[in-house]
């Protein structure tokens, strides 16, 4: 089971590729310490920025009227959390004088403690007729003939 451990502000931008490293030098430079660094109110930092990119086939070459590049930033809330959403709101800004930049989607999100989150991505995978993949923590009712190999990998692939 997932746990939720705190609220995070979500800054999202959907960009082209060549406003991609813009954004994410903007991203960097005003949220770019870690979450575990706190400053003396207690308030942890960001993680930087966040390249999502869909819509590619199986060589990285992008699919047209799928292709999607969307920049994204996480931030704590408080006070460190708002002057930095501002920062980067005022950048953003700049740079749309430069470059054509989509407003900003912000968002509250529920932050997840991926050392359990990542489970949710792993489900029993039968390769062949017989032989069955079954992460220890999934049910699977196996069948006579199935050979089942249980494996825990940690977040070693997660």
């Amino acid at each position: 089971m997932t746990e939720i451990i705190g609220d995070l502000i979500e800054i999202a931008v959907d960009v082209d590729d060549e406003a991609a490293e813009a954004v994410s030098e903007l991203f960097n430079r005003y949220n770019g310490g870690s979450y575990e660094e706190e400053n003396e109110a207690g308030e942890a930092g960001g993680g930087g920025a966040v390249i999502e990119v869909t819509g590619v086939d199986d060589f990285g070459k992008p699919i047209p009227e799928k292709y999607r590049v969307v920049v994204k930033t996480y931030l704590k809330p408080g006070t460190r959390g708002e002057r930095v959403r501002q920062q980067i709101e005022e950048g953003l800004w700049r740079l749309s004088l430069l470059y054509p930049i989509p407003e900003p989607q912000i968002r509250t999100i529920q932050e997840e403690d991926w050392s359990t989150a990542w489970k949710k991505f792993y489900k029993p995978l039968r390769i062949g007729r017989r032989v069955v993949l079954k992460p220890t923590w999934e049910e699977f009712q196996a069948g006579a003939n199935d050979i089942v190999i249980h494996l825990d990998p940690g977040m070693a692939f997660g």
